[in-house]
């Protein structure tokens, strides 16, 4: 017996929050492409206080991420 595709939910944002939500998520994918990967090397070359501020500033875009999307 195959297993049915799960239907997709609807996705539904306020439309006075979408430009926010998207420019938040865009900000917050930016931020991660600059701290993974090939510039994972040099987000390790950072002090350790600047590393702090990077990933504390991904929690924020990515907590105000969550709350637009509430």
């Amino acid at each position: 017996m195959e297993a049915k595709p799960k239907k997709k939910e609807a996705f539904c944002v306020p439309v006075d929050n979408y430009d926010l939500l998207t420019a938040k998520a865009s900000q917050l994918r930016a931020l991660l492409i600059l701290i993974s990967g090939p510039g994972y090397e040099n987000f390790t070359e950072l002090s350790p206080e600047d590393q702090d501020r990077i990933l504390w500033l991904a929690t924020e875009l990515s907590n105000e991420v969550h709350t637009l999307l509430n």
